[in-house]
This record gives C-alpha cells, sequence and structure tokens, in this order.
C-alpha cells in the first residue's frame, strides 16, 4: 500500500500528474482549459462517478505517498466541494461550476507540493540515523531552517 522506494513515490507522482491533466486539461484554450470532470459534468450520473472516483484515486495516491494530515484535510474539503457541486440536480449550474472549479487540479497540487517539500529516506528510521551523510544531512537541514518533513519509507 505504501510508497515503499523512490520509484514507487515516482509512480505515485506519475499518476497523480495523470489525473490532474484528464480530469481538468483535456482540452486546453488559453489559460482555460477543461478536462473529463467538466465534460462528465453534463451527463447526470456520470459525472458524479468521475469526480468521485478520481478524488478516491487522488486521496489514495496521498496516502500512499504519506502526506501530512493537513495535506490530507485539504485535498479532502476540495475534492468534497467538487464531488457536491455534481450531485446538485440543477441541470446547468452544476456543470458549469464544476468545469470552473478545477478541484482535482487543486488537490493534485496540493500533494505534488507535500510530496517537494518532503525527504523521503529509503529505509528505517534507525538505518538512518545510523547514516552519518544523512544524520549530517538532516542536521544541515535542521541549522538552515529548511522546514522539511522526513518520511522513512522502510
Amino acid at each position: 500500500m505504501f510508497a515503499r522506494s523512490h520509484k514507487d513515490l515516482h509512480r505515485v507522482r506519475r499518476s497523480v500528474e495523470r489525473v490532474k491533466a484528464l480530469s481538468d486539461r483535456v482540452v486546453g484554450i488559453g489559460p482555460f482549459g477543461v478536462g473529463m470532470d467538466g465534460i462528465t459534468a453534463w451527463i447526470p450520473g456520470l459525472g458524479a462517478l468521475y469526480t468521485v472516483g478520481a478524488a478516491g484515486f487522488l486521496m489514495l495516491q496521498a496516502v500512499r505517498a504519506r502526506a501530512g494530515a493537513r495535506t490530507l484535510l485539504h485535498m479532502g474539503a476540495v475534492l468534497f466541494v467538487d464531488a457536491v457541486t455534481d450531485l446538485v440536480p440543477v441541470p446547468v449550474a452544476p456543470a458549469v461550476f464544476d468545469m470552473m472549479f478545477t478541484g482535482h487540479k487543486w488537490a493534485a497540487n496540493a500533494l505534488l507540493r507535500q510530496m517537494d517539500r518532503t525527504i523521503y529516506y529509503e529505509g528505517a528510521r534507525a538505518e538512518g540515523e545510523a547514516d552519518p551523510e544523512f544524520r549530517a544531512h538532516l542536521d544541515d537541514l535542521k541549522r538552515t531552517g529548511g522546514g522539511r518533513r522526513v518520511v522513512y519509507l522502510g
């Protein structure tokens, strides 16, 4: 379930980037884009199914990448609002809102930022603490105020 290597984390990143692009930017017109989330919103039932499925997949990837609680809550809130718009029984307003509200992209970006700010160590905590090179790297980050999380994959 959890990512156990940098290769697994790379797969998580690639899949999150794919969902982000597919959901909110299949067709781009300048700075604006429309993706499957906006397109399926026009089809009753299908929009909600796609939105909830993609949201669940993004949350699963966040758990696999061991995202922090704040990131998970942030993603959950954004994806919840995105899903609720598909469940409102007004024919036009939710579909237009869903096309403009790029919730999957926002949630994906939150996860990708969290991954960028995290130092992943391939091994257990005891191994990392015993590794003088890694220890020196962590001490340097503490001294300079790096403000990064450390996640041990082992």
